[in-house]
């Protein structure tokens, strides 16, 4: 019996990778990468990190691909490494004193903005007449030493240093007569806390 061997065309595919890198490293995250043929389309996605924004996209040569976090990217005939960058997000920080002219806090490093994970060093010192109490944001104590240390989120911040009066308080103390025509009271005035006052009644005629 005669033998026939039937060979069809083969068509070989050819693959190339497709390496994503997030610059910096901590900036965020990236999606598709892998191993794709020529032409074909690919979507390709970057997601910053808190305290981050996504900027653009480049390839190996230092050329902008896309300036969008998401977008399809054809795949050429060649391995290819794109790279997602993410710049830091600058945030304000504020130092409030309450009462006012109740002392001052140092700030150290003291500039304009910072970033997620700046460390602030925050000193308090009272006026006379005054104490450091606590720091306090968004309402809650975050301590109660006059020296801090605050580590910057991804998010503007608003500190109040609260200070205490050191003077004893003062209180007054109002005195009537029932009826108002019974008689004489004396020793009303503004007394500070624990003052002992000498308080008399004195009755009119028929009272």
């Amino acid at each position: 019996a005669a033998m026939h061997a039937f060979i069809g065309n083969i068509t070989a595919y050819e693959a190339f990778t497709l390496s994503l890198e997030a610059n910096p490293a901590e900036g965020g995250s990236t999606s598709g990468a892998g191993i794709y043929a020529e032409g074909e389309e690919v979507e390709l996605s970057a997601s910053a990190n808190a305290g981050y924004i996504f900027t653009q996209w480049t390839n190996s040569d230092g050329e902008v691909v896309s300036s969008e976090a998401t977008f399809i990217y054809t795949m050429p005939a060649s391995d290819q490494v794109l790279t997602a960058h993410f710049e830091l997000v600058n945030y304000t920080f504020t130092v409030i004193i309450s009462p006012d002219d109740a002392g001052t806090v140092a700030i150290s490093p003291e500039q304009d903005f910072y970033n997620i994970g700046n460390e602030i060093s925050l000193v308090a010192t009272p006026m006379p007449d005054f104490a450091f109490a606590e720091w306090r944001k968004n309402g809650a104590v975050l301590g109660t030493e006059p020296t801090f240390l605050f580590t910057m989120p991804a998010e503007d911040v608003s500190i109040t240093a609260h200070f205490v009066s050191t003077l004893p308080q003062v209180y007054t103390l109002t005195l009537v007569a029932n009826p108002e025509n019974a008689g004489l009271v004396t020793g009303a005035g503004d007394y500070e806390e624990g003052t002992q006052v000498n308080v008399s009644a004195i009755a009119n005629d028929g009272f």
